[in-house]
């Protein structure tokens, strides 16, 4: 694996740890290393809509959905966020 899938899967562990914030940093941190990691920007993405943050998490959806037009699940969260939005 790569750093930046090291980081990724750092992400998903913390996340199921409940450490939130923990892997929001591991998140982004893959993000910086690879702007195109498309499940980190996805998995980053449901963080913020969990707190909220629809708007910003819509962003991360569609540059998943950039990065990997076959990405089901962020496919599937941006239309979630979309309607949200009233869009």
């Amino acid at each position: 694996p790569t750093l930046t899938d090291i980081h990724y899967h750092l992400g998903v562990v913390l996340s199921d740890l409940g450490q939130t914030g923990r892997a929001e940093a591991a998140y982004r941190r893959a993000i910086e290393m690879d702007p195109r990691q498309a499940d980190a920007l996805n998995n980053l993405g449901i963080l913020l809509a969990q707190r909220g943050d629809t708007r910003a998490a819509l962003e991360l959806f569609e540059r998943a959905v950039a990065a990997n037009p076959a990405h089901p699940n962020a496919t599937q969260n941006a239309a979630r966020a979309r309607r949200l939005l009233g869009g």
